[in-house]
């Protein structure tokens, strides 16, 4: 970066973007309410009317603004997002005499489109204690530096409130299950649904079963996405956007698949190569699929409980159901043996 290419966040005088919980992405053909945070330690008054242009559109409101030299001007402003059918940028620029200009993209989604595939969850096997207890590198920013975390917590995968609407099967019923099933733990019985030609997504974490999905600094990585399966040529740029905010919300995991011999396995569609304060770089991957006997797993780490997440989770489980699993990498059965639950248990 130039000197000037940093001046927008280094300035004297900023422009800061705060949207609901923080994201990037929201359903198109709507409004949302965006605060422009102008941050002032210039040896100036700021008197002065904020212009936003949606795409090189300049929006006719005006925000006014005034903010004397140290202190913050929060500014509100509706921002209409137009209806789409794929998931599309919204470059979003502001100009306020006095501060430095600031450009953020926004992303529109589509309206869910057909109804999803069947889906099934796997009933029971809740979380113990001591899985929901945080761990220490979900308690700290990093194991660097030891800060607390003030209010952010982690939250586990659920798959009652992700598919409220789901029928729930018994783990000792699976027998010949049409549609995906989808689970937060893999078992044996999954496994064996699963190369008897089943469909399957496990939505990972760090929990028995969870296929050991450890916390990943996110700044520590570097993403590796493909353009494949769930992921269609042109829609990496969306979802590199959304790896740090929207897609990593409630919690930033990756499954260790590399320490795990399981990387030559799958087909990652979301890697993360963590190459920060190691000697080489490390693989673990939070989206990908791998052909297990006649089935197909799915597995994903990643937020699912926001709007892209959400968006991403329609795509992963429309390729579950109908992606021919023979042209997928080949896992052994022998291979994920060790990471299933021995025995269905409830808690």
């Amino acid at each position: 970066l130039t000197p000037q290419q940093t001046r927008p966040w280094l300035g004297d005088a900023t422009i800061s973007l705060r949207t609901a919980g923080g994201l990037r992405a929201f359903p198109g053909g709507c409004e949302i309410t965006c605060e422009f945070v102008v941050s002032n330690f210039s040896p100036r008054t700021i008197d002065d009317a904020l212009r936003l242009h949606l795409n090189d559109k300049l929006l006719d409101t005006t925000h006014p603004v005034q903010s004397e030299p140290g202190r913050l001007a929060p500014v509100f402003a509706r921002i209409p997002l137009p209806n789409v059918d794929c998931p599309t940028p919204i470059h979003l620029h502001a100009q306020l005499m006095g501060a430095e200009p600031k450009a953020w993209t926004i992303w529109a989604l589509p309206e869910p489109g057909q109804a999803r595939p069947g889906v099934t969850r796997l009933a029971g096997l809740e979380f113990t204690d001591d899985e929901r207890t945080m761990t220490f590198q979900e308690r700290r920013y990093s194991s660097g530096w030891g800060l607390d975390n003030a209010s952010w917590r982690p939250l586990l995968p659920d798959t009652e409130a992700l598919f409220p609407d789901a029928p729930a099967i018994d783990p000792d019923a699976l027998g010949s299950l049409d549609g995906v099933l989808v689970t937060h733990r893999l078992t044996q019985g999954v496994l064996a649904f699963v190369a008897a030609g089943g469909r399957a997504l496990l939505l990972a974490s760090r929990a028995v079963g969870g296929l050991d999905a450890a916390t990943v600094n996110l700044w520590g990585q570097v993403p590796l996405i493909v353009e494949r399966g769930p992921i269609r040529p042109g829609q990496s740029a969306c979802i590199a956007d959304w790896l740090h905010l929207d897609l990593t919300a409630h919690h930033q995991r990756g499954v260790p698949t590399q320490d795990m011999g399981l990387a030559d396995h799958v087909q990652p569609f979301v890697r993360f190569v963590v190459i920060h304060d190691g000697g080489e770089p490390v693989i673990l991957d939070a989206l990908f699929a791998m052909r297990i006997g006649a089935g197909l797993l799915a597995v994903s780490s990643l937020d699912h409980t926001q709007p892209a997440g959400r968006w991403l989770l329609d795509r992963v489980l429309t390729f579950a159901a109908a992606h021919d699993p023979e042209s997928l990498a080949s896992c052994p059965i022998e291979l994920m043996r060790p990471h299933c639950l021995e025995h269905c248990r409830r808690g």
